[in-house]
Order: C-alpha cells, then structure tokens, then sequence
C-alpha cells in the first residue's frame, strides 16, 4: 500500500509541531493587531465625530419619518368625525395599516384633557392599553419636550411588565370653520428601534454609544440607563434634550497594551514548554507501538500463532500492524489446515486398514452368533447371543461412522426442498420418537429450497435429531425451525432436553468427543463436515438445563427446479 506524504510518520509529526508552534504566538499577533487596529481608531478623533455624525443622521432620519407618518394621520380626511365611533369606521382601516410597523406598538387617540379615547395594536403590541387595562400617559408626569411637528413624550422606561417606548404626539388641525378639535393623536414609538440605530456595542468596551435624553438620562444600545463615565463626545441635538454620544473610556487604553505584551511573552514560554512536552509524548507513543511490533515478532517466533497488534493508527506502523495480524492469521490457517489434511490422510490410512481387519471377523461373528440363536434351546444363553449380536450391529455401526468421517463421500449438490426433507426425516424416526415420549414441531419457512447434497442433509438432520433424542431421556420437545438469512437457508435444531456445558460446547465438534457413555463421539464432527463440504456452517449452543440448539446454513438455491 502506497502512502500519501501526509501519511508518513515524520511528516505529520512534522507538521504538528509546527502548528503546535506557531498556532499559539500567531494567536496573540492576531488578538494584538485587533486591540491595536480599535486604539487607532479611539485615537484618531475623525474617526469617533463620523461615528458620532451617523448615528446623528440615523435618529434624525427615523424622527423625520415618525413625524411624517403622524402628519397625514392628522391631516386624514374624516379623521376627526371617526373618533366619536372608530371601531364602526372605515377610517379605523387606515388607522390599522398604519400602524403596521415594526417600530411601533400602535398607535393611540387621545381627548385633550388626556383621556384615552381608542389604542390600534400592531402586531408587537402587548397588554395595557391594547388588550385589556388602562393607561394614560399624558397623565402621568413624563419628560415632554414641544416642537414644530409636535410633543415627545419621553423616553417611557420599560416598569411593571411595559416596554420602554416614546411617544410622538400632534393636536388635529382646526375644522374648515376654524373650530379647535378636542382630540389628538400619537404613535407610540418602540424605545428599542431609537437606541438600536446606535449600532451595536464595541466588544472592547472602550467605546460606547449613548443616546441622551431629558430627565432619563444616558440610555444603552439596548434602550436601558447607563451611568456615564470617562470622556464624553456629543453630537448636535436631534430635538431639545435629546443627543446621540460616544464615551470613551480613556483608562482603558493602556491596559490592552500591556496584557498583550504578558500574553506574548507567557506565549513563548508556552511554545517552548509545548514543544518539547509534544516530541516527549510523540515519541514515546511512536516507541510504544514499535514496541508492541517488537513482541508480537518474538511471540509468533515462539509458536503462539493467536498473537496479534492492535493498532488504531492510519501510518506505517498501523499499515505493517495490520499486514503482521493478516501474516499471523494465514499462518495458523496453513499450519491447522496442514495438520488437519494430515490427520485425514493418516485416519483415512488407518481406517481402512482397520476396517478391513475388523469388519470380516465381525461379519464372521455375526453369523456364528445369529446360527446359534437359530439352534439353541437354551432362554439364558439365547439371551446372552442376542445381547452379543446387537453389540456387533453397534460396532459395525461405530466403524461404519469412522469410515464415513475419515473418508467422507464428496457432495453432489442439487435442489432439496427443506419441507420434502424434513417430511422424510419425522418418517424414518416417527418409531423412535414415540418410543422416547418426544414430540416433532417443524415451523418457518420450510418451503425454503437448499443447494446441498439429499443424502448428506439427511445424514446431518438424522445426527441432530438423535443427539436431540439423547439429551432428553424424560422426553420433550424438539422444534425445527426453517428461516432465511441473505443467500442461505438457516435450520434450528432445538430441544428441552439437559443442555450442554459451557466447557464442551468448543470440543463437540471434535472427533471422539461425547458426553454420553455409549456414544462414539462422530455424530457431530460428521454432520460438521458435511456441512462444510456443502458450503455450509454447523454451531452448536446450549447451557445446562436449559437446552441446546443446533444452527445449520446452508446456501439457499433460488433457481426453479428444471
């Protein structure tokens, strides 16, 4: 496998310690530069009058429109006959449109001595006096300030649940025949859209824009009083009492510089102590996966061919861990299947020499036996021959089992239908079954078609069944169930029977292993390497007193039958 340069060890602990180098001073230049760049602006004089001259311009400009807008309300045709019945006008729709804005919470009609004659919510309007309660600001004692386009009545300080608000306040004009209109209108201003048009706050806090305003005080770019220290630059007055300011907090200039030239100094410190800190770890780490490199050689020299390095990296060393487990793990496949064909080959020699040595005199046995049953009057020693005669029947079927396991018949693969085998399974053991109290439950998907030889399924279902058979000497229940898995067709061998210790279940599948007295230890192992030959698994699961199951996959064959 070939490796990008950022791959390479050296290189990315190269570039780590660059980084770990120069992130923290470059950090601190840029912090500087910042503090520097907003004191040259504090200190240059122009730069705070042109701030000073926006936010002017902005409040006069949002002043200049409220007034605007309260001029043709005033000046509305009809405006004044609607009072007497404003919810029953059709001047109440202007009204609402107008008072639409987000700068506004509505807007209010009031009688000359103050009383509150209707309130035209907005849509950021809230409780008293648009839904429900009462309020009649010019009657209580606010700042007022008179002009040529009308009252201020304000800054309203947000108390008692009301927000903050101004109020712009203008007498209808006179009727054609020059009577004086006892009504007057307002828009009731939001006290936020005048002090947001300060901008927003200086996050270094050594500049901070006001809004002046009469009786009130300072006010915040939030709309809340603010105590006025260190040095102050106002603007012309926008209306009598009411100015736009920057206070500049002059004992704040020196402190930046000084806390940088700290901070560029602790960051060299810093940078020096990381760095070496940095290659101290890097490098012990680097030493501890060679290390482990190291050792797992020494162990798979040794013979311990489970040996294996976990290593989580993406480098060399990661890549030559990950060859050095796929090295370990084909070793020890070559090693087992060697001495696995090996074995074979020797069993396969020895069993049919063995065969042939023992299963004539047994035939010859047999035979004698079987004449003197036929012949002998004798019960006791007619009994006693027939006991012989079934023991030879066991040995011819125990090396009848060895052949089969030392040289198995190789498969021949075609369609099987899982529910036309099992139907000639509970068949040929329906007898036994019934003898051993024990009941068949076939479930799942037994439709199911598997590609694997007839006679070595059979073979393997008859194995599972008797073992099945033999682990519940009270009786029980054994449950086949059929089901898919992707490609392959899974068969459950289930029974009630004593189960399985935990310590055998690796050992089961190991020629000449069995729990039972009588048994020859080749049922399982066989049935295992059928199921291997036919592409298939066989596991075996359990505990004591609780069962056992045997899990069988076989490839499923989805082609239909020709």
């Amino acid at each position: 496998m070939r490796l990008s340069w950022l791959s390479h060890i050296t290189a990315r602990y190269a570039i780590v310690l660059v980084l770990a180098a120069l992130l923290p001073v470059g950090a601190v230049v840029v912090a500087y530069d910042r503090y520097a760049s907003r004191l040259l602006n504090v200190l240059t004089g122009t730069q705070l009058e042109r701030r000073v001259a926006i936010m002017h311009s902005r409040l006069a400009s949002f002043f200049e429109a409220r007034f605007a807008q309260l001029d043709t309300l005033a000046n509305y045709p009809d405006l004044a006959f609607a009072v007497a019945s404003p919810r029953a006008s059709s001047v109440r729709a202007v009204l609402e449109y107008e008072a639409d804005n987000p700068d506004l919470y509505g807007i209010l009609i009031f009688r000359s001595n103050g009383a509150m004659i209707d309130a035209i919510p907005s849509q950021s309007a809230a409780g008293a006096p648009y839904w429900g309660g009462r309020w009649e600001p010019l009657r209580e004692d606010f700042p007022r300030v008179e002009t040529a386009r009308g009252v201020v009545i304000g800054p309203i300080l947000p108390a008692d649940g009301r927000p903050g608000s101004v109020l712009l306040l203008r007498s209808l004009p006179p009727s054609a025949s020059g009577r004086e209109r006892d009504v007057a209108i307002a828009l009731h201003v939001r006290l936020s859209s005048l002090t947001e048009l300060l901008g927003e706050k200086d996050a270094s806090e050594l500049v901070r824009p006001l809004l002046i305003t009469p009786r009130a005080g300072a006010l915040s770019v939030i709309g809340r009083p603010e105590p006025v220290t260190g040095e102050v630059l106002t603007g012309a007055e926008i209306l009598p009492g009411w100015k736009v300011a920057l206070a500049l907090e002059t004992g704040q200039l020196s402190r930046p510089l000084a806390t940088m030239r700290e901070a560029l100094l602790a960051a060299a410190v810093l940078v020096l102590i990381g760095t070496a800190g940095l290659v101290f770890v890097l490098g012990a780490r680097l030493n501890r996966r060679i290390a482990r490199l190291v050792d797992g050689s020494v162990a798979l020299a040794e013979g311990r061919l489970d040996t294996r390095i976990h290593d989580r990296g993406r480098d060399e060393v990661a890549i030559l861990a990950g060859a050095f487990n796929r090295m370990a793990a084909r070793l020890r496949q070559t090693i087992s299947a060697t001495v696995q064909i090996e074995r074979m080959a020797l069993i396969g020699r020895f069993a049919t020499s063995f065969a042939h040595e023992v299963r004539n005199p047994l035939a010859a046995i047999k035979t004698s036996v079987q004449g003197l049953i036929a012949t002998d009057k004798d019960s006791q020693r007619r009994q006693l021959l027939v006991g012989m005669d079934e023991e030879v029947d066991r040995l011819d079927d125990a090396l009848r089992n060895f052949l089969a396991y030392a040289r198995p018949a190789p498969p021949t693969p075609r369609r099987v239908i899982a529910e036309d085998a099992l139907r000639r399974l509970h068949v040929l053991l329906a007898q036994q079954l019934e003898n051993a109290g024990i009941r068949l439950v076939t479930l799942g998907e037994t439709r199911l078609a598997l590609r694997v030889d007839p006679t070595h399924l059979q073979q393997i279902l008859m194995n599972l069944i008797a073992n099945a058979i033999d682990g519940m000497p009270k009786g029980g229940l054994i449950t086949v169930r059929v089901r898919r898995s992707n490609l392959d067709c899974v068969i459950e061998v289930s029974d009630t029977g004593e189960g399985i210790a935990a310590e055998m279940l690796d050992k089961v599948m190991e020629p000449f292993v069995t729990t039972r007295a009588d048994g020859t230890g080749l049922g399982l192992p066989i049935s295992h390497q059928l199921a291997n030959m036919n592409g298939g698994t066989l596991a075996l699961t359990g505990a004591p007193g609780q069962g056992a199951t045997a899990t069988l996959v076989l490839p499923r064959d989805e082609e239909p039958s020709s």
